[in-house]
């Protein structure tokens, strides 16, 4: 995007940003109609991408550290391997 748009790098991330977006809502839209989805799963996934998002907001307090963080992520992520198989 960057070649061929005469435009900031801020604006062209934030372009490619949406477009991501997008491609990631059409593509659950598509799931969610013509698959079967294991809901609790995805919705620990979403829980865990909450508690990533919450945590790197700028103004947080107390910040608990990276490592708490990466904690989280593994475990949510082991549980939900041991889970879906």
């Amino acid at each position: 995007m960057g070649i061929f748009l005469d435009e900031e790098l801020q604006r062209i991330n934030a372009a490619k940003n949406v477009l991501a977006g997008l491609t990631n809502l059409v593509a659950a839209v598509i799931f969610i109609i013509f698959s079967h989805i294991a809901w609790l799963p995805a919705l620990v996934i979403a829980g865990s991408s909450a508690v990533v998002w919450w945590h790197r907001r700028p103004l947080r307090t107390p910040d608990p550290g990276p490592t708490w963080l990466r904690g989280v992520i593994v475990i949510v992520g082991v549980i939900t391997i041991v889970r879906l198989v």
